[in-house]
């Protein structure tokens, strides 16, 4: 078996990244923005929290 230092291990890191969109629609006809921009906020946090 193989055995690597510290030095080595650090050196074969592998970091991923994933990106992706979300999207929350809310609101209807005749709904200003600052009505639902907070709840809209809070659901995306939701959203996060839950892929993560």
């Amino acid at each position: 078996m193989h055995e690597r230092n510290n030095s080595e291990s650090e050196k074969c890191s592998i970091k991923k990244v994933i990106r992706t969109g979300v999207a929350v629609y809310a609101g209807g006809r005749n709904t200003p923005q600052s009505e639902i921009s907070g709840m809209v906020r809070e659901r995306i946090a939701r959203i996060v929290g839950n892929i993560i």
